[in-house]
């Protein structure tokens, strides 16, 4: 299974799929959305976060989840950690605009995703959002993400139990090829070992400031002396 990582790949995977001009037009209106909300912000182990959200996105149409879900896998983390330009959060406000731009079931999916954050997806009886959680969780195994950032391990993976009641959970609510997927990336993150030269001791995601340090000073500098000159 080829999971998309940029917006480019994600549209050939939809179209080869024959999805609809209409559905088309809300994943990139969806896109347009994520790339304001999450410009410069990396997963810990320095992915940007954007390629997670299309990833996300890409296992969900893998999966044959219908349009609105994988718009959805788009925007899973929209509201919990996306900038809307003030504190992080849902707000009535951030709904309204959401929901103008993707529609109203889109944006409750989104919505419920962010509000069960934290509840046990295993114990849920809300079938979309284990599905969600469980195109979240794949998309950050199948690189084997979670290896590049040993200081943030995934907390679904922590006990031989918990995993065994991932793989049913993918088998018994998606499918049993999927749950054979699941158990092949989480064979091969556990046996990832990347250099230490290449791995982050970060936990959290973060927000990178754009340009060099001196730099802008030096060209404002530059710019008073042409000033000066006239």
């Amino acid at each position: 299974m080829n999971v998309a990582q940029t917006n480019l790949q994600l549209y050939n995977q939809l179209r080869e799929a024959r999805w609809s001009d209409a559905d088309l037009t809300t994943v990139r209106a969806a896109y347009d959305v994520s790339q304001k909300l999450f410009a410069n912000a990396y997963r810990p182990n320095q992915k940007p976060f954007v390629c997670h959200l299309i990833g996300t996105a890409s296992v969900l149409a893998h999966w044959g989840e219908r349009p609105d879900m994988v718009v959805a896998g788009m925007l899973h983390s929209a509201y919990l950690y996306g900038s809307f330009g003030d504190k992080l959060g849902m707000t009535p406000e951030k709904r309204q605009y959401l929901r103008a731009i993707v529609g109203a079931d889109i944006e409750t999916l989104v919505h419920n995703y962010s509000s069960m954050k934290g509840v046990n997806p295993l114990t849920s009886d809300d079938r979309d959002y284990l599905v969600l959680i469980l195109a979240d969780l794949y998309d950050e195994m199948l690189d084997q993400g979670a290896a590049y950032a040993p200081a943030k391990p995934l907390p679904e993976l922590c006990d031989d139990e918990t995993v065994t009641k991932i793989i049913d959970a993918a088998t018994r609510t998606i499918s049993a090829e999927v749950g054979q997927q699941f158990e092949k990336a989480i064979r091969d993150l556990e046996q990832a070992s990347p250099p230490d030269f290449l791995t982050t001791d970060a936990t959290s995601f973060s927000r990178i400031k754009t340009g060099i340090p001196g730099f802008s000073k030096k060209r404002k500098r530059s710019r008073w002396r042409r000033l000066l000159q006239k």
